[in-house]
């Protein structure tokens, strides 16, 4: 507890003394705000030096405590600048090692994360005032603290950002590390910085500081040659990993090393290998990725190496394969020999791509079919499908001549012996244009006509022939084949090879192909059904009615066809089965046979003991055209019996409304009243629409035939007469079909039977709600809010009665936090009654508010934006003007709850405004006034709704954009980029809708600032603040978003590559000067403030490295519309070290930037 002080003395005693710290401080806060009632000349001074004194003192207790720091930062704040020449006397950055030191290295002490936010705001405050010296010793007693800190429960990297500032005051453009410094940091932080990076890619703050650390100390032209030498000297590291770490640090090397700098990643590599030899197939698993050529002489070193070993490598020397093609093509047979060893089959079929893919980049494909495939061909794995497919992936990409090079070498060696690589080029030509595939059919057709004589017994090979077979009849028409017709034919018939499903695609082609009398004499339908049922590849089962649908329809009956289906879907599911009929059903059902069998099974699964949701989905993909319409009525009585299970109602209703889009009204279930009852009560939310519209359809055909049906008619409107009580919802809603029907009516007899029923119905709703506000209860809610919305759709403005016990209702939903639907439906019904009065107008108004700031979730900007709209269309000019001001008046009077909702019934108001007058301008003009006036207080929902308005009124209604509220529009996007300039949770969204507000300022109103450009600079300033790496409480900063980064490119595109508009075509039109130049020597007299804010602020803030390269783009925009002078107007504004900055960025514009001509 702080002790009574009675004179200065006794103060400055005890805050000079060793009691507790907290004491000490509590007191030196006390005294700075005058809590302490005593004459105490210069205190802050005072407590200033006091406590720079105290943080000089090692080991002190002063350097964490939280307090110390914010007190500091108090007292900065009120010192005359003069005296603040005293923060001299602490050693800032010795104190800001110590407390980043003791923090890594105190595990047990837990702080809270803005336990260390006052020191770092007191550096910060320092930086931006004063000039701090850093260089590259003190800088890494820094980064090794803050290494260490990183890796503390109370690391936030928002500290990143303040390191970022000390580090950038070192690493300036011409700075250059010593071999010192470079050494130190190799083996003292490199490691664990990389670290870092590897464990934490989500945090790109702290990532952004320790890239830029890497590149000034690590990957510069003039640190990487000493950095690898000092790689091979790094000792082992018992507690750390360093494999993780290297690998990363070699990937950024293989990033920014050029092409032909492979020396300098070999000796990387080298180096690295030698501090840890598990690194050799990692890294060169980054070579391969990233195609680094290296040179022979290394590769040959590390393979040599590798295959003289007894403990082999073999994921090296895939990798090595990827990178060197020569590797492959000169050393097949050694490989080869080796890769026999290796057992792991995944490993195997590793090798063997890589392999072929060597063969492939150094362009001898048919080499490898010719000497290494064809020799292995006996071996299994030289056999294999995946072998097969992937060398025809390649194979496509071979010209006419090698291909028909290498089927004749086939032919010569013997077509059997040659299955695989006939199997992988047909597959390619099976991918290749026509213009390929044309000259080679006498190659593959006539000349090797030994593919459809050929006959062996090997499984794999029968299997393998049978595809070559079918790939070959799929490749050309029937003209090509008339020399293996009858061959074929023979093959087809006679032969037993049928235990591959190639074989009946086959005969399937050849049918397509020839006619079906192609096979007219041999009955292999029920062969292949038994084929069908015994196979278990999913191939077959999924193209049979995608592929073969019509071979099926035109050759099989109807019981086979359903057997086919029945063992779809033993092997495929129903799911799948259905999927298949939906995609290929613009065919299937041009099918009889199929499409019949489908529709029967259908029948049968909707008619079952058991109906699923499964059948009723392939139902929903059978087109109503195909069913027979006197199936209708059984599909109707069983989907309307079904409905009743509430897991298949929506479905049900869905596929009845199908069925009865034209009522025939002979079914029990439209000649049935209570039937039809039923039906509407088993409808439930989601299908009580359909089911409705049903209903409503089916009735409308009973009103146009209503001689016909008078007698069902009259006592269906009897029994509904005498039906309407509150517990017979479905009654009442048939009667509010009925009734919206009245219009349509012609005949006198049925008019009279619908104003008696009319009549019945609104003396209910009169009792019942008038008993609702009596009793200040509600029974049913739906049946309340049902009774409300048919009054808006019956439209029953005009009965005093209805509208007296509708107000009544209000009192019953006042104090009540439910009834959210009856709220809705009692506003649209007040908005759609009340005329566009300004009287209502604010009650109206007012009324949204209300409803709004007690539940956020009501839904109810639709009707308030009709009625405004009709307001606005009607009202005179004082009107509008004057609910304006209602509107904005009210918001000094809101609660928090309530205003957000005042801006956004201002925003809809604006929305409604059609009238092309001044009236509308000027209410524009007070609203968007007013918005500008509260901005900050804004959320962003809010902030959303305004922008996204605005923008589209920009393009939509420029009318309403007199010079003084476009101006104020540009004010309204200032204002927004410096909220978000300061917000720790500003988002993407709001960004980038600021820019496009801004850029349709642009397009549509540019001629506006045709004398204001000083204004669109100042404004893209402040856009261009967010977008740095400013210091927030969170991570959430636009410093790290390049979706805005692009936004404000676009944006710098629209204001220096400007469109012609009339009134500056004009301009041009009376002079030889373009629009376009016109509008640049407007532009260019401001935009070099432009070009000094962005050099300011990358060295006040930096940018990080993503969002610079986007913002480049924008930068050299503005370098290609300045000329000399405005250049060295720039360079003539700037410090030494924008100056520098200034050369660098102008040096890098004329390289890459500029357009030169060549």
């Amino acid at each position: 507890m702080t002790p009574s002080f009675n004179s200065a003395e006794d103060v400055s005693k005890f805050l000079r003394s060793k009691n507790d710290i907290d004491h000490i401080v509590q007191a030196a806060s006390d005294l700075i705000h005058n809590r302490i009632d005593v004459h105490f000349p210069q205190k802050q001074v005072f407590v200033f030096e006091l406590i720079c004194d105290r943080l000089n003192v090692p080991n002190s207790q002063w350097h964490s405590h939280k307090d110390v720091w914010v007190l500091l930062i108090q007292i900065w704040n009120t010192l005359e600048p003069r005296l603040r020449t005293i923060f001299k006397r602490i050693r800032l950055i010795e104190v800001l090692v110590l407390v980043l030191t003791d923090a890594g290295s105190d595990t047990t002490t837990i702080y809270d994360s803005s336990h260390f936010v006052p020191i770092f705001e007191f550096v910060d405050l320092l930086l931006k005032n004063v000039f701090i010296e850093v260089d590259d010793s003190i800088m890494l007693r820094i980064l090794t603290a803050y290494v260490a800190f990183t890796k503390s429960p109370s690391f936030s990297s928002t500290y990143s950002m303040t390191i970022h500032h000390l580090f950038n005051i070192m690493a300036t453009t011409d700075y250059i590390p010593s071999k010192k410094t470079i050494t130190k940091f190799a083996h003292e932080l490199l490691i664990d910085v990389c670290g870092f990076l590897v464990a934490h890619p989500e945090d790109r703050i702290t990532t952004s500081l320790f890239l830029n650390v890497l590149e000034v100390f690590t990957l510069s032209e003039h640190t990487l040659s000493q950095t690898i030498v000092e790689l091979g000297k790094l000792k082992p590291r018992k507690t750390i990993n360093v494999k993780d770490p290297l690998t990363y640090l070699f990937d950024l090397m293989t990033s920014r090393t050029s092409e032909r700098d492979f020396k300098t990643l070999e000796d990387a590599y080298r180096a690295m290998i030698k501090s840890e030899p598990l690194l050799a197939e990692p890294l060169l698993s980054i070579l391969s990725k990233k195609n680094k050529s290296l040179s022979s002489e290394f590769i040959s070193g590390i393979y040599s190496q590798n295959i003289s070993s007894n403990q082999k490598n073999w994921g090296l020397l895939i990798y090595l394969l990827d990178i060197d093609n020569e590797l492959a093509t000169n050393n097949a047979v050694s490989l080869l020999q080796v890769f026999e060893q290796v057992s792991d089959e995944k490993l195997v079929e590793r090798f063997r791509n890589a392999f072929v893919g060597a063969f492939v980049k150094a362009r001898e494909l048919p080499l490898f079919f010719k000497d290494i495939w064809y020799n292995h061909r006996h071996q299994d794995s030289w056999r294999s499908s995946a072998l097969i497919q992937l060398v025809a992936e390649y194979s496509k990409d071979l010209t006419v001549n090698q291909t028909k090079d290498i089927l004749n070498f086939c032919c010569e060696k013997g077509t059997v012996s040659s299955l695989p690589l006939i199997a992988s080029v047909v597959g390619g030509l099976l991918k290749s244009p026509t213009t390929k595939t044309q000259p080679l059919s006498t190659v593959l057709v006539e000349q090797n006509n030994t593919i459809f004589n050929e006959i062996t017994t090997n499984n794999d090979d029968i299997q393998t022939l049978w595809q070559i077979r079918y790939s070959i009849l799929c490749l050309y028409t029937e003209s090509s084949f008339e020399s293996i017709k009858e061959p074929l034919y023979k093959l087809l018939t006679k032969t037993s090879d049928d235990c591959s499903y190639y074989f009946y695609f086959t005969m399937f082609r050849a049918i397509e192909l020839f006619d079906e009398s192609y096979l007219s004499g041999f009955q292999f339908q029920e062969r292949f059904l038994q084929f069908a049922s015994s196979c278990k590849s999913k191939e077959l089962f999924d193209s049979l009615f995608l592929r073969w649908s019509v071979i099926i329809n035109n050759l099989f009956n109807k019981d086979q066809v359903d057997q086919l289906l029945k063992t779809v879907e033993a092997n495929l599911g129903f799911t799948r089965l259905v999927q298949i009929i939906n995609e290929s059903s613009c065919v299937l059902f041009e099918l009889k046979s199929v499409s019949d069998t489908i529709i029967k099974r259908t029948i049968k699964g909707i008619t079952g003991k058991n109906p699923s949701l499964i059948n009723l989905d392939l139902l929903s993909v059978i087109p109503e055209e195909c069913i027979d319409s006197r199936d209708y009525p059984l599909f109707i009585d069983n989907l309307q019996r079904l409905s009743k299970d509430r897991a298949l109602t929506n479905t049900c209703i869905t596929q009845l409304n199908r069925f009865t889009l034209n009522p025939m009204l002979n079914l029990d279930f439209e000649r049935n009243l209570q039937k039809m009852l039923v039906f509407i009560l088993n409808c439930c939310e989601d299908s009580v629409t359909t089911g409705l519209s049903l209903v409503r359809r089916i009735w409308r055909t009973y009103f146009a035939r209503y001689k016909e049906f008078r007698s069902f008619i009259d006592s269906s409107f009897s029994a509904l007469t005498s039906s309407i009580v509150e517990d017979n919802f479905p009654s009442l809603q048939l009667t509010l079909i009925l009734l919206t029907l009245k219009p349509e009516v012609q005949d006198s007899n049925l008019k009279t039977l619908l104003n008696d029923l009319e009549y019945k119905y609104v003396m209910f709703l009169e009792k019942s709600m008038l008993e609702i506000s009596l009793s200040n209860t509600v029974k049913d809610v739906e049946v309340l809010n049902w009774q409300l919305q048919s009054l808006l759709e019956l439209d029953y403005s005009k009965s005093e009665k209805v509208k007296k016990a509708v107000i009544q209702l209000g009192k019953v939903f006042n104090n009540d936090s439910g009834y959210d639907d009856s709220k809705i439906a009692l506003f649209k019904l007040i908005t759609h009654w009340e005329q566009p009065e300004l009287r209502n107008a604010t009650y109206i108004a007012a009324l949204y508010i209300a409803l709004k700031s007690k539940t956020m979730c009501l839904n109810i900007e639709s009707p308030l934006e009709s009625y405004l709209t009709r307001f606005c269309t009607n009202a005179d000019s004082q009107s509008l003007e004057q609910l304006a001001y209602y509107i904005t008046d009210s918001i000094p009077l809101a609660t928090e709850e309530q205003f957000p909702h005042i801006i956004s019934l201002l925003v809809i108001l604006t929305g409604t405004m059609r009238h092309k007058d001044e009236a509308s301008q000027k209410v524009f003009t007070i609203i968007l006034s007013q918005i500008i006036d509260v901005v900050h207080k804004l959320d962003i929902s809010s902030l959303i709704l305004i922008l996204n308005t605005i923008k589209s009124q920009l393009s939509e209604s420029t009318w309403l954009f007199k010079q003084y509220s476009t101006e104020l529009t540009l004010l309204l996007v200032s204002k927004v980029a410096n909220q978000l300039s300061n917000d720790p949770n500003a988002t993407e969204e709001v960004y980038i809708l600021v820019t496009q507000v801004y850029s349709h300022l642009l397009l549509f109103h540019r001629f506006k600032f045709q004398s204001r450009h000083h204004i669109l600079i100042r404004t893209m300033i402040d856009l261009l603040e967010p977008l740095t790496l400013k210091k927030h409480n969170n991570n959430k900063v636009l410093g790290t978003s390049k979706e805005c980064a692009r936004a404000y490119s676009r944006l710098m595109a629209n204001l220096c590559e400007p469109q012609a508009t009339n009134s500056y075509k004009e301009l041009a039109n009376s002079s030889l000067t373009t629009s376009s130049t016109i509008i640049k020597k407007g532009l260019r007299k401001y935009l070099s403030m432009l070009l000094v804010s962005y050099i300011a602020f990358n060295l006040k803030y930096n940018f990080d490295s993503s969002i610079n390269d986007e913002l480049l783009r924008a930068i050299y925009m503005v370098f290609d519309v300045l000329t000399e002078r405005e250049l060295q107007l720039v360079n003539s504004t700037l410090d030494f070290p924008g100056k520098s900055f200034y050369r660098s960025l102008y040096a890098n514009y004329k390289d890459q930037g500029k357009w030169k001509d060549n």
